[in-house]
């Protein structure tokens, strides 16, 4: 089950920003080399144009390195052309990436640390205004 105060905190994003399009944690199953991966961000939407994902981190995840495992999915989703079939496609005019959007109070350089999406950057910030 979904920790209630994340899926507020990812849900208040929402009535903040009143995005033109919004998804709440879609679920992106992929196949690589063999083993099965799920691309999951807590929340996919427009905003002024731009395609966010985002993840919303209220607390330190769990685990040991649990950023660069996060992102090893991320690396091979957006790596390998796996996104080029994922929902938020039917949104956009051609095949496109979002920008990646990670909304914590912890240490940009800790959130970012194994993030490999060719092209893009990791935006890190404290809170969405």
């Amino acid at each position: 089950m979904t920790n209630l105060s994340h899926a507020l905190a990812v849900i208040n994003l929402y009535f903040s920003l009143k995005p033109v399009r919004w998804m709440y944690e879609p679920r992106e199953p992929f196949e690589h080399l063999g083993q099965k991966y799920e691309w999951r961000p807590d929340c996919m939407f427009d905003y002024k144009g731009i395609l966010y994902a985002c993840e919303v981190q209220r607390s330190y995840p769990p685990g040991k390195n649990p950023w660069p495992r996060k992102w090893e999915i991320y690396n091979l989703y957006f790596m390998y052309g796996y996104y080029k079939n994922a929902a938020y496609q039917k949104w956009a005019k051609s095949i496109i990436a979002p920008q990646f959007l990670v909304i914590t109070k912890q240490n940009p350089e800790t959130v970012r640390a194994g993030f490999e999406v060719e092209g893009r950057d990791l935006i890190v910030v404290r809170e969405w205004k």
